[in-house]
Order: structure tokens, then sequence, then C-alpha cells
């Protein structure tokens, strides 16, 4: 289940269900600042769960844990990693750890 573009709900074999944020993008929250963060929130997330829905092969490898539990997980949709295609479209941006710039605004 897509809780929106860059946070899933999986079923993990050895967990069982689990909340997992896809590694290397960040997307704009669905608690948003301003209406535009809102708009690209739910475009990320709809174009996420169509990535997956309309995947041939998804891959979701498990790469430890984030500090609210969620298991970091690098996740390939038909043999591309899925930041590519979310940054691609223009609805993502390349994210390593550290501070996340604001959506909104000019330091957005």
């Amino acid at each position: 289940m897509v809780v929106d573009g860059d946070t899933v709900k999986m079923t993990c074999p050895v967990e069982g269900y689990v909340s997992g944020r896809i590694l290397g993008f960040d997307t704009p929250e669905m608690k948003s600042r301003c209406p535009t963060e809102l708009v690209m929130a739910v475009s990320a997330t709809f174009y996420l769960r169509w990535q997956l829905w309309t995947a041939g092969k998804v891959v979701a490898t498990p790469r430890g844990k984030d500090r609210y539990g969620r298991v970091l997980t690098l996740m390939t949709v038909d043999d591309e990693l899925v930041g590519t295609r979310m940054v691609g479209a223009g609805l993502a941006r390349w994210y390593d750890g550290g501070k996340r710039r604001s959506w909104c605004g000019a330091d957005g």
C-alpha cells in the first residue's frame, strides 16, 4: 500500500506488515505547509501507486531502519530505481539524508 510518494506499507516475510521509507529521493509531504506542496504530494502518491500497479516486477530490499522505525528500502520497478522515475517525473528530489528542503517558496 502506498502511503505517500516515498513511503509504503509492505508485507515482509520476517517481520510481517511494516512501514517502509523508500531510499534515494524525497517527495512533498501530505501534511503540507502550502497548497503547492499538497498538490505535488497527491500527484507523487498517485504516480508511485501507478508505477507499482503497472510494474511487471517490484523488488524491495531492506537497508536497516530509520528513527521512526520504518524499514529503509531500496526499491526497483522493472529493474529501474523508483527514485529515477519519481525524479524524472518532476515529483521528487534526490535525497541522501540530512536536512530536507522546503517544497514551498524560495528555498524549495
